[in-house]
């Protein structure tokens, strides 16, 4: 639309200008600027200018009308046949393909109801500014088709289309990410059959699509087929009916036989190649009008409503090396890939899981190049068969901790300069579940690794592990238990035939245990030793972590506000109640972005359907309601059964090795729960003779995160719900009103007099 146009009230077309010479930039982007400068736009700036060659560039305009280039050679056209550009940072690292649906549009499709906004070019680059942003075209459209394409042969298009775009922009290295809606998925799965069955040198570049391939996120795919019986009598007698056929199913629970196949062969890619995909599937979980014939060839959606794609139908992908994501989105089959603004909330989910996987792509891809898994044939069988042992399930509501999890990936298995890591933080911060998904990813990724879990909660807990351990690799115990199941555990993991492995020594927080006490063995004996092994500790004492790993820590802080919605959106069953943004944001403070505090706080919001605002109003109120709240637990199946799944109840156990351990220190944090929790002066707290024994405790109370001190101020910080919690054990313990008293006497020593001027 150019600035001399009428007011439209219809929805503006997208357009597409390629032959744009590189040195044209700035004129082209003059000229975009002034075809849209009047078109009122719900998000973004209306156009996008990105290269699609290393001489040329490709662009894309909102507009009412036909625009009309400047006289240098540009052409102008609203197919979007092929691949379009639409974002083209200089340091992209991960490329991200939208491939649309049956009958659908590279651009429209993704387009917002106002018609103005398309999310893959004007908001998602934006929100992740390391990747190209592609989208594909291609021609299934299904009434007066004279197309017999089938999609074997569409497959193929693409397949030699993301090969020769690659090759035109000078591109081979980064990782490929693929969007994919409806059969756009089927599609791109028969893609990647063909390029892992390439074996020819001179088609190399074909069998780089399937290597380079990193994440795959299905909306709406119909693996089993679609339900929508009416294009049966759309395509009858015309050139698509057979390929429209393939894809149409009458039962909820068998494939067609043509998408049967594909999902046995995209299944078999598991076995021939070496690779694992990041696969990400929704589902509508709304139903939408079929087609009726209006007469003449006219069609309209406006008859009964179904399911296009049925929650069966989008999770048989037929992908086994993985488990994959299925996430409902609260639309229908077309909404599925449309969205109003960067604050949808299907958008946020969406964005989310894909900011994931261009944030793990250009890791992954290194593991793959040196582990040699760029897409080989497996030749023979291996000696080694990797096993597992982990006690939890893969935690479905698990959120963020993404620098977390890269970290211990880059020390563990990009730079390989350790054998054993640390995570370190306060209890309830959510250490056994990042540890837990970074196991589970660990066996997504490196086939070839072993992973196992014990807790160190218990000599008798770590000995049971140990047990299930011994069954998964075949160890014979003798059943008169003379011989000791850790050290025959220790002894195999300890040989080169066990291969590689990854052990987790989950909540490795007395040193008591660790090293032996009264006469047992320490359960740090029992740990096996190998080049090809690798430990990774959980503990809330950063002391214990610095003398088994050294230097080689993760600290696991609080979580950041985006990831604390996250969890808070997971586990409420109600999502309404975070319309109220003024409470959720309240609470999260009140509750310092604690995973446990949060899911404790949801539990009881959905136990007694209270909503945020009454739930703070609890918190808040008076002592007994808000030790109540805190000392209420929950049920949490990715817990110990054993452990304390309650905030307050959780650090007693802390409180109770902080006793053992350094008795100056735990009167310390007696006494910081009496005063206020911030800005705590060190010229408050009682002496603790000599100074080397306060300088002790003080470092005590900081390894376990009970306190902070401020940088470059004799001040300390006390977590909120520490606070509280060590009042609520002291409490238990009856010492709570003598600590109050003795804590009011010091200040009155400290501060004789109320006088101002004294």
């Amino acid at each position: 639309m150019t600035s001399q146009s009428p007011p439209h009230s219809a929805k503006p077309e997208f357009w597409r200008v390629r032959n744009i010479k590189t040195g044209d930039e700035t004129a082209a982007r003059e000229w975009l600027e002034e075809q849209v400068k009047e078109l009122v736009i719900s998000e973004g700036q209306g156009f996008s200018l990105a290269a699609d060659s290393k001489r040329t560039l490709c662009a894309t305009l909102t507009s009412h009308e036909r625009p009309i280039p400047p006289d240098r050679g540009w052409r102008v056209d609203k197919d979007f046949v092929g691949f379009t550009p639409l974002s083209d940072p200089e340091d992209a690292t991960v490329d991200i393909v939208a491939v649309t649906g049956l009958g659908g549009h590279a651009l429209v499709s993704f387009r917002s109801a106002d018609g103005t906004s398309v999310w893959l070019r004007d908001f998602a680059p934006q929100d992740i500014p390391q990747a190209r942003f592609i989208t594909y075209g291609y021609n299934t459209n299904i009434i007066d088709s004279d197309n017999n394409q089938g999609v074997h042969e569409l497959a193929l298009t693409l397949l030699n289309g993301l090969a020769d775009f690659r090759q035109r922009t000078q591109t081979q290295q980064g990782p490929w990410l693929f969007i994919c809606h409806s059969l756009g998925g089927v599609v791109l799965k028969e893609a990647l059959v063909i390029s892992s069955k390439t074996t020819e040198p001179k088609h190399k570049n074909l069998l780089e699509v399937m290597t380079m391939t990193y994440g795959l996120m299905f909306l709406g795919v119909p693996n089993l087929g679609l339900k929508h019986n009416q294009l049966e009598i759309v395509v009858k007698g015309r050139a698509n009916e057979g390929f429209v056929r393939d894809l149409l199913v009458k039962s909820d629970s068998e494939a067609s036989q043509f998408l049967g196949h594909l999902t046995r062969e995209f299944s078999d890619l598991d076995r021939r190649r070496r690779l694992a995909f990041e696969i990400v599937s929704y589902y509508e979980t709304e139903s939408s009008p079929t087609l009726v014939d209006r007469g003449g060839g006219h069609f309209e959606a406006t008859g009964p409503k179904e399911f296009m794609v049925t929650k069966m139908s989008a999770e048989r992908i037929g992908h086994f090396v993985r488990t994959i994501d299925h996430l409902p989105l609260s639309t229908n089959h077309r909404g599925l890939v449309r969205f109003e603004h960067s604050q949808d909330a299907r958008y946020i989910s969406v964005i989310g899981k894909l900011k994931g996987m261009a944030a793990e792509a250009p890791v992954a891809l290194q593991l793959r190049a040196r582990s040699g898994h760029f897409g080989g044939e497996v030749q023979g069988s291996r000696s080694f068969t990797p096993s597992k042992y982990l006690p939890f399930q893969r935690n479905r509501q698990f959120v963020g901790r993404s620098a977390e999890l890269e970290a211990l990936e880059k020390k563990l298995f990009v730079e390989q300069d350790c054998q054993k890591a640390a995570v370190v933080g306060l209890g309830g911060i959510g250490k056994t579940q990042v540890v837990l998904h970074f196991a589970y990813s660990v066996l997504d990724r490196h086939a070839d690794v072993s992973v196992f879990w014990v807790p160190a909660l218990s000599v008798e807990a770590f000995e049971q592990a140990y047990r299930e351990i011994a069954v998964v690799l075949g160890i014979e115990v003798a059943a008169d238990g003379k011989e000791d199941v850790k050290e025959l555990v220790r002894r195999r993991l300890s040989t080169e035939a066990a291969g590689k492995w990854m052990l987790v020594i989950d909540n490795a927080d007395d040193m008591g245990i660790l090293d032996g006490s009264d006469g047992r063995d320490g359960l740090l004996e029992h740990i096996p030793e190998s080049e090809s092994g690798l430990k990774v500790f959980t503990t809330r004492n950063s002391e214990i972590a610095q003398s088994i790993v050294g230097s080689d820590v993760v600290v696991l802080d609080k979580m950041t506000e985006a990831e604390a919605r996250d969890v808070m959106r997971r586990t409420l069953v109600r999502e309404e109640v975070l319309r109220d943004a003024a409470s959720t944001t309240e609470l999260l403070a009140e509750l310092d972005c604690l995973p446990l505090a949060i899911t404790q706080a949801m539990a009881y919001i959905n136990r007694n359907r209270v909503s945020l605002a009454g739930y703070l109003d609890l918190l808040k109120g008076t002592e007994q309601d808000m030790v109540h709240l805190m000392s209420t637990e929950i049920r949490d199946s990715t817990r110990y059964k054993q452990a304390a799944n309650a905030v307050a109840t959780t650090w007693l156990v802390s409180f109770q090795q902080l006793v053992r351990q350094d008795g100056d220190a735990a009167g310390l944090l007696q006494y910081m729960a009496c005063v206020e929790w911030k800005a705590i002066p060190h010229s408050i707290l009682p002496a603790v003779q000599p100074a080397a024994r306060m300088t002790s405790a003080i470092g005590t109370l900081c390894s376990y995160s009970f306190i902070t001190r401020r940088e470059g101020e004799k001040q300390y910080d006390m977590h909120r719900l520490v606070h509280v919690a060590a009042r609520i054990w002291a409490d238990k313990n009856g010492s709570l009103a003598d600590t109050q008293r003795r804590a009011m006497q010091h200040l009155s020593d400290i501060f004789p007099s109320d006088d101002w001027q004294n």
